[in-house]
Order: C-alpha cells, then structure tokens, then sequence
C-alpha cells in the first residue's frame, strides 16, 4: 500500500465522534474546533516495497481563551481510539502554535503498528 493510500485511510481512523476536523495540513487546523493534525511521517524503508511509518498526529481543542474546555475534548478523543483499538505507543502533552490565532494546548500522539 502506498504512503499515500496509508495516510488516508488514516484520516478515516481517526475521524471519530468528537473530532471535527482531521488533516495533514497545518494551516487547516483552526481555533474552535477540536482538530488532529497528521504530522508528515519518518519514512524509513531498506527496498521502497515497505515502509515502516510511526505516525503521529496532534490532537489541539478550544481557542487560546478557552483551553480549560480543551483538555475535556481531548481526552474525548483519546477515549474513543482507546475504544476502537488503535494502538497508541505514547502520548504527551504539547502546544501547538496557530500563528496569528494563538497557542493552542494539545497531545502528540505516536502510533505503533497501525493495520492500514
């Protein structure tokens, strides 16, 4: 399966109830909305016919005066990939900087191996 074939059916995966919007594109994410964002992979590969992708992806909730609200959001989100089985290796708490709207609280979230 292509990069491009993983990454989109990772989109699906983690579109779960309480997510509004899941993206590759940074300047996609927005204030407001409970988003992730898929960071661009480390592809490590010894003959290009596989690829070993640890994905991660940053979960980032609520507005600059609002992150009391995101923490509640985001673990909301965590629950539901706990429920369908994801298997997550790992995640820490970040911020995530939107440029002209502000810095936004968040977790990082590393993948293990994902059946995509």
């Amino acid at each position: 399966m292509s990069i491009t074939e993983q990454l989109a059916k990772l989109e699906k995966m983690l579109d779960t109830e309480h997510v509004d919007l899941v993206t590759h594109k940074a300047n996609e994410v927005k204030p407001g909305k409970t988003s992730v964002y898929i960071e661009p992979p480390e592809i490590t590969s010894n003959n290009w016919d596989s690829f070993d992708i640890p994905w991660v992806a940053c979960i980032i909730s609520a507005t600059p005066t609002t992150q009391d609200k995101a923490f509640d959001d985001i673990m909301a989100v965590l629950d539901e990939w706990f429920a369908a089985n994801i298997n997550i290796n790992q995640a820490k708490p970040i911020t995530f900087d939107l440029k002209s709207a502000g810095t936004l609280g968040g977790y990082e979230v590393t993948f293990g191996g994902l059946d995509l």
